[in-house]
């Protein structure tokens, strides 16, 4: 079996469903905003030369918001560790990459962040209509897969995706396809038999690269860098998704 796909006046047919995680699945700003704000106030609180306005603004957040394509929407917590280091050795603080790892331990132990997620509307029912129709669906995300799977557990999707890859089982997060490949090689599809939806030209091009032919991003503004294999909804009751048989020569 598989699935048809109709958005933006196209039509697809694939044999297994990928999904990003955050911005895609679950509402970014809830978590991550509540993450990212404790991340620095720590760092602030410690080094009071800090400016947390421009801490915020290089990891992408912005008036209680997490800003598209930005660290925080998509980078894993090394690259949002990198981005913060970079910040405070530019004001001298000794062993930077150190405070901001002990910045994270303290928030990660102190904030319980899934109380803060919550799925964007008619993402689950996305994803269980990708199920239903293929039985094969992943998540491949910045995030750790142990986290991931909480969440997914959070907003009733714990039994509905059979894989989970997150950055802790590949040496580079999107836009590398590392991740997109183990998700494909873990359903046993090739990757030309898969959609994949994102919401960041990091997704679309992390796709693109592993052979996926189409990248539906699900975001409420278009991407300013469109590959050509990426499709724009603005919502998902923009997707539209059916059981299908595959016949042998739609494979």
């Amino acid at each position: 079996m598989g699935l048809e796909l109709r958005v933006a006046g196209r039509e697809f047919r694939a044999e297994a469903a990928l999904f990003d995680k955050d911005g895609t699945i679950i509402d970014l700003h809830g978590p991550w905003t509540v993450w990212g704000e404790a991340v620095i106030d720590e760092l602030v609180t410690r080094h009071p030369s800090l400016s947390a306005p421009a801490l915020r603004g290089a990891i992408g957040l912005a008036d209680g918001r997490v800003l598209p394509d930005s660290a925080l929407a998509g980078g894993t917590v090394e690259v949002l560790n990198h981005t913060l280091s970079r910040e405070l050795a530019d004001l001298a603080v000794v062993r930077a990459d150190e405070e901001v790892a002990r910045a994270i331990e303290r928030v990660d132990a102190r904030i319980d962040i899934e109380a803060h997620v919550a799925a964007l509307p008619g993402a689950v029912e996305a994803v269980e209509r990708c199920r239903v129709a293929t039985g094969s669906v992943g998540v491949v995300t910045a995030d750790t897969t142990a986290r991931a799977r909480a969440h997914l557990r959070r907003v009733g999707l714990g039994d509905a995706v059979r894989v989970v890859v997150g950055a802790d089982q590949v040496d580079h997060g999107k836009p590398d396809p590392s991740a997109v490949h183990v998700a494909c090689a873990q359903l046993g599809v090739a990757p030309e038999r898969v959609v994949f939806f994102g919401d960041s030209a990091h997704d679309a091009l992390a796709a693109e690269r592993a052979g996926v032919p189409v990248c539906v991003l699900v975001r409420t503004d278009a991407p300013n860098d469109a590959l050509d294999s990426a499709v724009w909804a603005a919502a998902w009751s923009e997707v539209a998704v059916e059981k299908v048989r595959v016949r042998e020569r739609d494979r």
